[in-house]
């Protein structure tokens, strides 16, 4: 396992943990709040995601989109896809001799789980945890199989901003995580890597 895969291993474990002790030592009024006993509040947003990093070693931009059930102003249920929307990243084969190229297309999405620390303070952090599948093609016929899948896991740590009741920003950072790569020479190193996230969500928080 290389270095690059070590960190984004730490970071996801990081994100998956911090919820849980912040869980269980959220405390109000010497009463541990839990999110089965008494009323459970309900909320929802949907969100537009900007998200920045490398692709094969080629500055790439993602856009995508957050879909979420809020419980208790803090845990977060939902769905999340992205789509990969800069040509930086590319395919290269030989075609009889001379080399082709095309524009590597790649998207993917999962199951979203998350918690927000503090929520009612202006500036609170946040941290989450993508699990799902994706997809990546190309044009290039020469690169034989045009198409393959692959599993992602994406954990987030980020810090979110309370501009109204209805709106939240956001920045962060992630690591996307790919395994099962098999297309035209890509490894999952090639796919996998940090990005830095900007977000907007609209709902009922």
């Amino acid at each position: 396992m290389s270095w690059t895969h070590r960190r984004g291993l730490l970071l996801a474990l990081l994100a998956l943990s911090i919820p849980a002790v912040a869980g269980a030592q959220d405390v109000e009024g010497g009463r541990v709040q839990t999110l089965l006993g008494g009323g459970v509040s309900h909320g929802g947003f949907g969100a537009v995601n900007l998200r920045a990093g490398e692709v094969k070693n080629e500055r790439s931009l993602f856009m995508g989109g957050e879909a979420a059930w809020v419980a208790n102003q803090r845990l977060i249920f939902g769905v999340g896809v992205w789509a990969l929307v800069s040509e930086n990243a590319r395919i290269v084969a030989s075609a009889e001799g001379a080399e082709e190229s095309a524009p590597l297309r790649m998207g993917y999405g999962g199951l979203l789980v998350g918690y927000r620390f503090a929520p009612a303070a202006m500036v609170h952090p946040t941290a989450s945890m993508l699990i799902g599948a994706g997809g990546i093609s190309t044009a290039l016929q020469a690169a034989g199989d045009n198409d393959d899948a692959f599993f992602v896991a994406e954990p987030a740590l980020g810090v979110e901003l309370n501009v109204a009741s209805f709106l939240r920003l956001g920045v962060g950072a992630s690591y996307r995580w790919v395994a099962g790569v098999e297309l035209g020479g890509l490894r999952d190193e090639d796919l996998s890597g940090p990005t830095g996230e900007l977000s907007v969500r609209l709902g009922r928080f």
